[in-house]
């Protein structure tokens, strides 16, 4: 009788728990990219408000003005100086809301120059973010 040598099988890869693997691994990043919220703001500590009313960011053309603690001006995501951030949002169209958010710890004065930026360009509406009291 002739005894089987390790040269005589030829190697196999279970294919099928690689599959099972990839599913899971698929339905991970779908499910989680469900629950990223697409923000185009800079991350602030905002103010809390007992009459904050949430937006649903999908039924309106937004952009968002940010100023930081330290004064410095955010268009969306991106830093600018004053000028820059007038002719951006020149470019934007009329009907565009225009967020505009500052930090907990932001002078009153730095806020107040970004909404003179903002009305020099004459465009869209205004609205300030803060958060609800209960801290969403």
């Amino acid at each position: 009788m002739r005894l089987p040598h390790l040269s005589d099988k030829f190697p196999e890869i279970p294919v099928v728990p690689l599959i099972d693997v990839m599913f899971t691994l698929l339905t991970f990043f779908i499910v989680a990219t469900l629950f990223i919220e697409k923000s185009r703001a800079i991350e602030l500590n905002l103010p809390k408000s007992a009459t904050t009313a949430s937006l649903d960011r999908k039924e309106v053309d937004q952009v968002d003005v940010s100023v930081d603690k330290d004064g410095n001006l955010y268009f969306n995501k991106d830093r600018v100086e004053r000028a820059e951030l007038l002719e951006r949002i020149k470019a934007v169209p009329e009907k565009t809301l225009i967020i505009l958010a500052g930090d907990e710890l932001t002078e009153y004065a730095d806020i107040v120059r970004a909404m003179d930026v903002i009305r020099e360009a004459d465009r869209g509406q205004v609205s300030l973010a803060a958060r609800n009291l209960e801290g969403r």
